[in-house]
């Protein structure tokens, strides 16, 4: 097996506008104030980025003013919780990934219920996840880096961005099924 046939542990991290549950009676006049959209991700990075290039696209639009506000929190729980508990009326709207729909799995007691509280209104980005060595590792496939891992317990190291994060869970399928040791690094 290459690095580029890990399609079985692939996961799509996809970007999903959610609001809170309750839509907003149609509207003749919407938006008639700036709409907010919530970016679960510090200003600069990929999911960011895609909602401020939103953001600026849908405000090019006649009496459209889009802006985005960074809520950055474990889990993504803050910023769902913010959304969640605005008034139901199409102004407040959350970006989500794919790794929030695990986060009732990880978390025994979170403060909102994805299914009744947020409602997604559309996909907005795909993204796919990509196993990647420093050029210092003695591995060119994913089947020499397990072999490597084995017989290095403990050297290997990866950075990720939190436990539901769709790379957490490749590495610890790859960890339950390949024996891949590497420590997370938050």
């Amino acid at each position: 097996m290459n690095l580029f046939s890990l399609t079985r542990v692939a996961v799509l991290a996809s970007a999903t506008v959610l609001m809170a549950v309750t839509p907003a009676a149609a509207q003749k006049d919407y938006p008639s104030r700036p709409i907010k959209f919530i970016s679960i991700a510090g200003p600069g990075t990929i999911a960011d980025l895609v909602m401020r290039y939103l953001a600026e696209k849908l405000s090019e639009k006649p009496g459209w003013t889009v802006v985005v506000e960074n809520k950055v929190s474990a889990d993504w729980i803050v910023p769902a919780v913010f959304v969640a508990q605005s008034p139901p009326d199409g102004y407040t709207i959350l970006e989500g990934l794919s790794g929030m729909s695990v986060l009732p799995s990880t978390h025994k007691n979170l403060p909102y219920d994805l299914l009744k509280d947020l409602v997604p209104i559309t996909r907005i980005a795909v993204a796919d996840t990509v196993l990647v060595a420093h050029p210092s590792v003695p591995a060119k496939t994913l089947r020499e880096l397990i072999a490597y891992s084995k017989a290095n317990p403990g050297k290997l190291t990866y950075g990720y961005t939190g436990i539901s994060n769709p790379l957490a869970l490749i590495m610890e399928q790859l960890k339950l099924e390949d024996g891949l040791d590497p420590r997370m690094i938050p």
